[in-house]
């Protein structure tokens, strides 16, 4: 009699959402039940990613650079580890993430011209671009739910999909290099199809738009975005080539020895 007490109500949301239009998930979800499922979204126990990471200045010249990360989950965190196979004169860099819980993310730069061991990417540093891109160092952490507060603004279209947009407002405003940013999630992949990064002052600052999605061995997956800086007019575009998931990768690869290696 329990269950029939709790299926009843649902089935008659799910019907007046049916009759007048609304998607039946509105009437449960919040701004954190939203987030919840973006950061819980299935993208496999690791992963090999090779892509192509385009830089376009505020004049329209672009510089291309040829990058592959590899992602290995431990429990319920993760470590990552990016790689720069080209141009030259990046050629070797290498960029490693230790997610932590409770407390922010541990990141190693290696850079081989300088021929010194990486160096740890301080707090103070989260701010800073990330090898000369529109992404910062913040940008690149998993960062976790509850250190944001989470308020569903609204539902609309987006590019004809229906979408959740969502406010997220740092809980502690010195937790962040953003006011807050707002985001644009497609329910039926929870993927954020567009973000927007707002800055200290509360003036727009970035905007994150998913070109293309696509199903990957049954994991929807970002395979070309641009990150638009509107306020100093230069962009970076990521497209991705091979992906491949659950792929067996040594503990090694993740470790500050292997980040110094050719």
């Amino acid at each position: 009699m329990k269950m029939k007490s709790l299926i009843a109500p649902a089935a008659a949301a799910a019907m007046v959402a049916f009759l007048i239009g609304l998607p039946a998930a509105s009437f449960a979800l919040t701004g954190t039940e939203i987030m919840t499922k973006v950061h819980d979204r299935e993208n496999g126990t690791s992963s090999i990613v090779e892509s192509t990471m385009i830089l376009i200045n505020d004049k329209g010249q672009t510089k291309e650079r040829v990058v592959r990360a590899v992602r290995k989950e431990y429990g319920d965190l993760s470590k990552s580890m990016i790689r720069f196979m080209s141009p030259a004169d990046v050629k070797g860099t290498g960029f490693l993430i230790w997610e932590n819980s409770g407390r922010d993310d541990d990141q190693f730069l290696y850079l081989p011209a300088l021929k010194q061991d990486p160096r740890r990417i301080a707090s103070s540093e989260k701010g800073s671009r990330f090898m000369g891109t529109e992404f910062i160092y913040e940008d690149l952490e998993n960062r976790k739910v509850d250190k944001d507060d989470h308020k569903l603004l609204r539902e609309e279209k987006l590019d004809g999909k229906q979408v959740y947009v969502v406010e997220s407002i740092p809980k502690k405003s010195s937790d962040s290099q953003y006011k807050k940013l707002v985001s644009w999630v497609r329910p039926d992949i929870w993927i954020p199809v567009k973000i927007e990064f707002y800055d200290k002052n509360g003036a727009l600052l970035k905007v994150l738009t998913v070109k293309k999605v696509e199903q990957i061995q049954g994991i929807w997956t970002t395979m070309d975005s641009m990150m638009d800086n509107i306020q100093d007019k230069k962009k970076t575009r990521l497209i991705l080539g091979k992906v491949q998931y659950n792929a067996d990768i040594p503990d090694e690869y993740f470790t500050e020895r292997f980040l110094k290696r050719d």
